[in-house]
């Protein structure tokens, strides 16, 4: 008897599973297909992996340690990503709006941009932490000034 109790849930759960795939909306839908021609898990994972870079001391961690810890927190942070993406682009965007977004994605300059949008930001990033020791001794005078005390 327990044995066809756990088979029945299971199978219950299963199929509650493949009816919410099944029973996304059309915007949803739209987001998954932007975040996935925007390249975006890449994107974030490059970005994670260069963050972590610079930490690796602290993290005690190789640079390619860090880069795959990157891959790892991207690929573990997607399931999460759409339903958050999706609740705030509809703040932004109509549905015919994402779809035009998504269209400029396949077109070739859409393509051309986000083939190279992981580069460009990872380089834009390595270019703006050259000017940190520009302006630390202004951060930390702007933090002791306004500290609580």
């Amino acid at each position: 008897m327990k044995k066809i109790v756990i088979t029945f849930i299971t199978i219950v759960a299963v199929c509650l599973s493949a009816m919410a795939q099944e029973t996304k909306d059309e915007y949803t839908l739209e987001v998954e297909r932007n975040l996935a021609l925007s390249n975006t898990e890449q994107v974030v994972a490059t970005a994670l992996g260069g963050v972590y870079v610079k930490m690796k001391d602290k993290l005690n961690l190789s640079e390619q340690k860090c880069l795959e810890l990157g891959v790892f927190m991207a690929n573990k942070m997607m399931p999460m990503l759409v339903p958050v993406a999706t609740e705030v682009y509809k703040k932004y965007f109509s549905l015919s709006e994402i779809k035009e977004i998504n269209a400029f994605y396949e077109s070739s300059v859409g393509k051309k941009y986000f083939e190279n949008s992981a580069a460009i930001t990872q380089e834009t990033m390595d270019k703006l932490s050259e000017f940190t020791p520009l302006i630390i001794g202004d951060v930390q005078n702007f933090i002791s000034e306004n500290q609580s005390k």
